[in-house]
């Protein structure tokens, strides 16, 4: 049985130390949960911003990602490890 850990943000934030700079147009928040990450992606040639995610579910043994309103969810048990997934937006934001 896995067990579930629950984290306070602060600690989260304080355990990760300093993350890498990113390049200009994209700007990343940890979430609340301390299992997440939010980024903004902002695509100056269509002038348009994106929404880009990622969650994972420990105790429900799941990750969530996506796109904007594009939306997927993975069952960590039924997983294929070692194999990359690459989604693309109009070949416009890409997450490999």
């Amino acid at each position: 049985m896995i067990k579930c850990i629950l984290c306070h943000f602060e600690e989260c934030v304080k355990s990760l130390g300093a993350l890498p700079l990113l390049p200009g147009e994209i700007r990343c928040a940890i979430s609340e949960s301390c299992t997440g990450i939010n980024c903004c992606i902002a695509a100056a040639p269509i002038h348009h911003n994106f929404h880009a995610y990622l969650d994972i579910d420990q105790c429900n043994q799941q990750m969530k990602f996506g796109i904007d309103k594009l939306q997927f969810q993975i069952f960590l048990r039924e997983f294929e490890y070692g194999n990359e997934q690459d989604v693309r937006l109009v070949n416009v934001v890409r997450m490999k």
